[in-house]
């Protein structure tokens, strides 16, 4: 597996680093290289340096900074290239050092020469100590340790410094993950092969420079010649030289730097080159002229430069490098638009699109904006509005990024830096998406709103370039709001005699910018603050003339320029007056970043639950008053939604994180739902979608699941990757990182629908899918849907959709649905809602997965976070059980702060259902989706705990709290468990069920059924819906593969079946079960099996019947809940049961004693018992006076009478044999109740209190 510092095993012996020292080239073979670098380590080593330590290497482009940067790496430390002296702008270098020493806190720096010397004088950060100092020109040793560490994926691997164009630098933390994911993408994009060769110049201290065009090539182990900056400045044709003569292959270079070629490099120079190999030039940093691109073509394409070599592209250091550009074999291209004024969330007034060599005439008054091509397969960019939510396509708004390369914040900065969100990193660029190409418009920073529409600087710096005939680097504009109205500060470096007031004006007017409110200087070279990669810093050059720092020449100044300038008489240069020089501590724009949601408000409005061909907002109207496209709406009662419906719509309307979601109720399925109102509901969704989920349209599959009246769970069929095409394969690629993972939701869509709605059985699709390639299984799966259907494959999305709709419908009617209604006495009517929801993918790159978490353990009723996760998977995968997931502690590990907000929602909906909780959820790169949320089923017992935790947390009143509880729950004994030394179990897992039970393995429900109910243990690699009868009849359920919330758990919960998941087989067990047969499939045995006790109170399974033990009943905190009910029923016992109670009930006709006084009970009254008249039906009451206190056996006419408002004495004569505890009496409280046996004294208490609350 590639790694960092692998290529130091095996170095390519036909490639290595050509080194220029500004007169000639000289190479280093890879085997020598690594040589160097291990040897290097051990120098390393040898000044105690090691693991975790931060290395400063101050070192310029050359033999010394390769080796060391690798040996750091070899010693598993992490290098931190920073500038060498000449890099570091105006400020003094021993400034500028000690600035990023502060920032870094390096153990370690690696220098040379003078600036060792330097380094060296340099006073210890505050608070640190100083660090050691290499000489990296000293002989390097002999021998020392050579070996090398290897990284682990979230290892830091080094820190690179931002540029600081717009803000001070940072330095960016990159695992080693990170930045080997950059390379895969790199190479994916560009082409990058064994026979490619590199080319560059630009500072290894720069993420282009050092990733794109260092890193890479060396891990790849492709040929590469390096440049110093300087030598580039002072000779470019060097460089052109690689690819002309050296058959160079791949480079880039910023914009400003490619006008600086067509002004030193001329035709004759490039006679017998040949450019026809270069694959890739990669165009960046700095806003792309076409004009450039164009000229440099020009110049280079007799020689044989491809359109396509040239590419355009976007990207940053927090990205590790690259996001988007033009790939191998594409032309770049423009836009030309209307306007170059921009308004977020608007779209751009686009008026043709221009390839590189369209030859036609320019239109005059049209602004170009350059495509910065799609995204690297693995990243994705969203482009967001000023709340955060994502824009339709040819919309303005920031650049939010996503990518497996991205950064894990900067060093030393808070891990909730604004910036890095769980969404992905706001990059404070202004852009759009267009026809899925990138195009970036600038700065947020450098821009001003005019008129509500942007202006970025760099737009008015091309203009002013072509309009004064100057280079762009010999331009800078700077633009601020002073009282809301924009202000431009322009400097020149180059005096032009054509500029003059009319012309300056001419150029600003079309970006709505006042001349009477802008100056222009010409200024000095130095005089414009730069980054060390050459960019322009607008923010402190505002500061510096703000201030009265800045002089020069004035060319042109408004009217209305709102400094007052001085000028000195004898140089004739001005600056601000020191009276006018005002505080800039934030001067540049007016615009400011987006702000980040809360942690329950991480998505926009989410849809809710609304009528045909409408999506419903959590702002917008409800069903009962709304008007659709289909018609006025009907008030839609919520048993017609279904739980799953109303519970989106609870989620939807408290503000959580839930993909945008339709419910066509119980009546629209019950009737069928036309294509056309389908489709109007898919156009609103997948809008709602890119909205909310920012993501391109093209990416959005949905789910259709069932949301019937009560919880099935497993019981109706589920489709997923509905409304994709083969045409979506592309973009769903970039978003989900890979085309593979993308295939694979067209391939789940096909086997559902060829399934679910085409009824293929199992063998059928194994048989479909046995192709290799994913492409090949969709295909063969399309082919069986229409064996089966007679039908085309559906192709249209709405099509999918309704024919999606109609099979989860109808699954309500099959036979397992059925019989689990009857099992837990669901009606059949309403019938099923239906969910069409849009899908959050957890299949994706980088924290990617889905899970399935509890308020509380639903085993033991303990509070707190319960649950599990599967990374890199959908919610099929989990609650299939079809693989066996993680604790989801799992997820705390890979991505805390999406845990904690996890945590806090599942808290909240515990509160807001009041209720013990089940959340669905999916994280799709570091973004945390509900998918659904329901009362979780548990055992009663676990169910009565959690209600009473609820009661003493002050969450129920008494009432509230009695009103929940399973009565014969607090006097059954707990779940029984096996105890004491048994020996090895023949197997071990995860308890899903507590309880223990016996029987016979089986491997089938049709064995199962064979048996009388509960005398066999039924063995699955993992259950399906079918085997819900079996498990039914099982005296417990073992499976092989799934977790504690696949299907099998919660059934058997529901089931109250004692259940062991994901269980592992000892070697004896394998030995029995399959005997001779190793490869053998266990469940395609015809052998029977031993008797085995399972229990799935700790998980365990052993050969035989095994004895366990019975905890006694759980009544913590009873007592004090039954006390704070309000029943007034007397309670007694029946005349012969208790001695020497006084009499309380007398028989009105004999006089003979019905009910004495029960122990802790009401005593008999002062006036003597009362006399009650006994019924025996309820004809006898007709007959009674109204205040007749009636005394019966019969449950039925003590309700009747109790509920007309009569008092009546219930005489509770049965006494069950095996629980002589309980009692079973009418829901209406009677005055009395008289028990035939004192055991019965407690549960009548309780079922009495209960009763009493569940009263109206």
């Amino acid at each position: 597996m590639r790694d960092l510092t692998s290529w130091l095993l095996e170095p390519r012996p036909d490639a290595g680093i050509n080194y220029y020292d500004g007169k000639r080239w000289a190479r280093t073979p890879y085997p020598e290289f690594a040589r160097e670098v291990l040897a290097s380590a051990a120098a390393l080593r040898a000044e105690g340096l090691g693991a975790e330590d931060r290395i400063a290497l101050v070192l310029r482009s050359g033999p010394a900074f390769a080796r060391y940067f690798f040996a750091a790496i070899a010693i598993g430390a992490t290098p931190t290239p920073l500038a060498p002296e000449g890099y570091q702008g105006p400020m003094d270098y021993a400034t500028f050092a000690a600035q990023r020493f502060e920032a870094l806190r390096p153990t370690g720096v690696v220098s040379e020469g003078g600036a060792l010397d330097l380094l060296a004088g340099l006073p210890a950060p505050e608070g640190g100590t100083r660090p050691v100092l290499v000489d990296a020109a000293a002989p390097l040793p002999a021998d020392g340790d050579r070996t090398r560490a290897v990284l682990a994926k979230d290892d830091l691997a080094l820190i690179q410094f931002t540029s600081g164009s717009s803000s001070a630098p940072r330095g960016v933390t990159l695992t080693s993950e990170a930045v080997l994911s950059q390379v895969d993408l790199l190479q994916d994009k560009y082409a990058i092969d064994d026979d490619c060769v590199f080319g560059s110049w630009l500072p290894v201290h720069h993420d282009m420079g050092l990733i794109g065009l260092f890193v890479t090539p060396i891990v790849l182990g492709c040929e590469l010649w390096l440049m110093r900056p300087e030598h580039f400045v002072r000779s470019p044709l060097e460089w052109l030289r690689v690819f002309g003569e050296h058959r160079g292959t791949h480079a880039a270079i910023p914009n400003f730097a490619l006008d600086r070629v067509l002004r030193r490099v001329k035709a004759e120079h490039l006679q017998g080159m040949d450019f026809s190999r270069w694959k890739s030039l990669i165009v960046g940093s700095d806003r792309v002229s076409m004009p450039m691109l164009e000229g440099f073509h020009a110049l280079l394409s007799p020689f044989g430069l491809p359109a396509h070599g040239l590419s355009p592209s976007y990207g940053m250091a927090e990205a590790t490098l690259a996001v988007s550009g033009v790939g191998v074999g594409q032309e770049p291209h423009e836009l030309l638009v209307r306007s170059p004024e921009f308004s977020t969330g608007h779209p751009v007034d686009i008026v043709e699109r221009r390839m590189l060599t369209d030859t036609r005439p320019r239109p005059e008054g049209l602004h170009s904006i350059v495509s910065c091509g799609t995204e690297l397969l693995g990243a994705d960019l969203t482009v967001t509005g000023e709340d955060g939510r994502g824009l339709p396509d040819g919309h303005v708004g920031e650049l939010l990024v996503r990518s497996p390369a991205l950064s894990q914040g900067y060093f030393g900065a808070p891990p909730e830096d604004e910036r890095f969100t769980t969404g992905g990193y706001r990059t404070g660029d202004l852009g759009f998406r267009h026809e899925d190409e990138i195009y970036v418009l600038g700065r947020l920073g450098d821009s001003v709103k005019v008129n509500g529409r942007y202006v970025t600087a760099e737009d008015v710096e091309l203009a002013l370039s072509r309009a004064f005939g100057l280079p762009q680097d010999k331009i800078t504009v700077v633009l601020n709001s002073q009282s809301g109205v924009p202000v431009t500060l322009t400097t020149v470096q180059r005096r032009a005699a054509d500029v003059d007031e009319e012309r300056f004006a001419d150029v600003l007017e079309p970006f709505g910018l006042a001349a009477g409110r802008a100056l222009l200087l010409h200024v000095g070279a130095l005089a414009v603050p730069r980054t060390t990669s050459g960019k322009p810093q607008r923010g402190l050059m505002w500061r510096t003339f703000a201030s009265g720092d800045m002089t020069g020449t004035v060319l042109f100044r408004g009217t209305d320029f709102p400094y007052e300038l001085v000028t000195d008489a004898g140089s004739g240069r001005s600056r601000v007056a020191a009276a006018d020089a005002v505080d800039t501590a934030n001067p540049v724009g007016t615009a400011r970043p987006v702000g980040t949601a809360g942690p329950l408000v991480t998505a926009g409005p989410v849809a809710a639950a609304g009528r045909a061909g409408t999506v419903r907002t959590a702002d917008t109207a409800s069903p009962a008053d709304t008007a659709s496209s289909a018609g006025a709406a009907r008030p839609v009662p919520e048993p017609e939604l279904g739980g799953k419906g109303r519970n989106l719509r609870l989620m939807a309307e408290h503000g959580l994180p839930v993909p945008p979601f339709r419910v066509f109720d119980a009546v629209e399925t019950a009737g069928g739902v036309d294509e056309v109102s389908v489709r109007a509901v898919l156009a609103e969704l997948t809008g709602a979608a890119t909205d909310t989920m920012a993501v391109s349209a093209a990416t959005v599959g949905f789910a259709v699941r069932s949301s019937p009246p009560r919880s099935m769970p497993g019981m109706m069929d589920t489709l997923l990757g509905i409304g994709l095409t083969p045409d979506d394969v592309g973009p769903l690629a970039r978003r989900l990182g890979s085309e593979r993972a993308a295939w694979n939701v067209l391939v789940t869509q096909a086997k559902h629908l060829a399934r679910y709605v085409g009824g293929a059985g199992a063998a059928r699709l194994v048989e479909a899918e046995s192709a290799h390639e994913a492409p090949q299984r969709f295909e063969q799966l399309c082919a069986l849907y229409t064996e089966l259907t007679g039908q085309p494959y559906p192709a249209d999305p709405s099509t999918q959709v309704r024919v999606a709709l109609e099979a989860v419908r109808a699954s309500w009617d099959s036979a397992r649905a059925q019989e689990y209604r009857r099992v837990n006495r669901i009606p059949d009517t309403p019938g099923p809602a239906v969910v069409v929801q849009a899908l959050s993918y957890g299949m994706a790159d980088g924290v990617s997965g889905s899970g399935v978490v509890f308020s509380h353990n639903p085993v033991n009723g303990d509070s707190g976070l319960f649950g599990e996760y599967l990374a890199g998977s959908t919610g099929e995968d989990l609650v299939s059980g079809t693989r066996t997931p993680m604790p989801i502690s799992v997820l705390k590990d890979r991505d805390d702060v999406v845990f904690g907000q996890l945590s806090r929602m599942v808290t909240d909906l515990y509160h807001v259902l009041g209720a013990m909780v089940e959340v669905e959820f999916v994280v799709e790169r570091g973004r945390l989706w509900l998918v659904q949320v329901r009362a979780a089923a548990a055992a009663p017992h676990v169910l009565n705990r959690v209600t009473r935790t609820m009661w003493q947390e002050g969450r129920l009143d008494a009432r509230g709290a009695l009103a929940r509880l399973d009565v014969d729950a607090l006097f059954r004994p707990l779940p029984a468990a096996v105890t004491g030394d048994h020996g090895e179990p023949l197997a071990t897992g995860l308890s899903a069920c507590a309880g223990v039970g016996y029987g016979q393995l089986v491997r089938s429900v049709e064995e199962v059924l064979e048996h009388p109910p509960g005398h066999t243990v039924l063995l699955r690699p993992a259950t399906e819906p079918e085997d819900f009868v079996g498990m039914s009849q099982a005296a417990a359920v073992v499976t092989l593969q799934g977790g504690g919330t696949s299907h099998a758990a919660v059934v058997a919960r529901e089931l109250n079946v004692p259940t062991v998941v994901g269980v592992q087989l000892s070697a004896d067990a394998a030995d029995v079960l399959l005997g001779e047969r190793e490869d053998a499939d266990l469940f395609d045995a015809d052998e029977a099996l031993p008797e085995v006790t399972v229990c799935g109170t700790s998980g365990r399974v052993w050969w035989g019947r095994l004895p366990s033990t019975v905890p006694p009943p759980d009544s913590t905190g009873a007592e004090e809940l039954l006390h704070a009910g309000g029943s007034t029923t007397a309670v007694c016992l029946a005349a012969g049961v208790a001695e020497g109670g006084s009499p309380v009930l007398l028989d009105a006709v004999s006089g003979a004693p019905l009910a004495l006084a029960a122990p802790e009970g009401p005593a008999a009254p002062e006036a003597g018992p009362v006399r009650a008249v006994r019924c025996g039906t309820t004809d006898e009451l007709r007959a009674l006076a109204d205040d007749t206190l009636v005394a019966t056996d019969a449950a039925d006419v003590a309700e009747e009478w109790t509920r007309s408002g009569g008092r009546a004495a219930y005489l509770h004569t049965a006494v069950d044999a095996e629980r002589p505890w309980r009692t079973d009496l009418p829901s209406a409280p009677p005055a009395f109740v008289v028990l035939a046996d004192a055991r019965q004294v407690p549960h009548a208490r309780w079922s009495l209190a209960v009763a009493w609350a569940r009263q109206e």
